[in-house]
């Protein structure tokens, strides 16, 4: 039986919105669905989140992910529990799984020599402030657009209409975090937009209370964009980030 989260995870794998690009309506996110020209049931599904969001303190909030045509990645006809399991198991250094938190599974078996960019920045932005960061247990990653494409082509289109759909749930779901990153412009826009937080390229820190428990909301620079706020440590004040850095030290003791 799925559990809510899991409930969420699976709205988002089957989006309707998709599904209604695919047969031809002219939609928002028409654009970045047509990046994948490709019969539905083979589709790249959106990827709802990646990690263990439900225990997750930190969560990275960014555009949309990339994609790999070749990946050994969900489709949309694949098994949907199987689907569930991809992601919110995927930073768990198994087989077919993220190692490390940086270095991605071949589809002959192994991991990549290298690491992926984004996903090293995102460890290195987490042990700021959980110095023992657990990939997918300590954080976890989402993004506004769940679609995938390459630049983000399509993301300034679908943003609004798949960030309203889905981000308070993801936000939601994500009951342990202290606190959102939120990474680059496009996500800032939706994020700041949705929960009324009045983030921009001065204001980098918010706060509100969801539940009875208050949540913070950094908005960094994308790690390859030119911004110079792509730390914690640059983006907040020496106060803000000491605060953060006790509370996540106070909640492990």
């Amino acid at each position: 039986m799925l559990n809510a989260d899991n409930r969420v995870l699976e709205s988002i794998i089957q989006c309707e919105i998709l599904a209604r690009c695919k047969a031809g309506e002219d939609l928002p996110c028409s654009k970045i669905v047509s990046v994948q020209d490709v019969p539905l049931r083979e589709h790249q599904v959106p990827e709802p989140w990646t990690g263990h969001l439900e225990n997750a303190r930190l969560v990275f909030i960014s555009s949309n992910p990339s994609i790999d045509p070749l990946e050994a990645y969900p489709r949309w006809g694949d098994d949907i529990a199987e689907s569930v399991r991809y992601f919110t198991d995927r930073f768990d250094g198994g087989k077919g799984q993220i190692l490390d938190g940086v270095r991605s599974p071949l589809p002959g078996g192994g991991w990549s020599t290298g690491v992926v960019r984004f996903w090293a920045s995102v460890r290195q932005r987490a042990f700021e402030l959980i110095p023992d960061a657990i990939p997918g247990i300590d954080y976890a990653l989402t993004e506004v657009v769940h679609c995938k494409s390459k630049n983000e082509i399509g993301v300034a289109e679908a943003r609004h209409t798949c960030a309203t759909k889905y981000l308070p749930q993801v936000v939601s779901a994500a009951s342990e975090a202290r606190v959102f990153a939120v990474i680059g412009v496009h996500a800032a826009r939706e994020v700041s937009q949705l929960f009324d937080l009045g983030l921009d390229g001065e204001r980098r820190y918010a706060e509100d209370v969801h539940d009875g428990r208050p949540r913070a909301f950094v908005y960094l620079d994308h790690p390859s964009s030119g911004g110079k706020k792509k730390r914690f440590a640059t983006a907040l004040t020496p106060e803000q980030l000491d605060r953060l850095r006790a509370e996540f030290l106070a909640a492990t003791i």
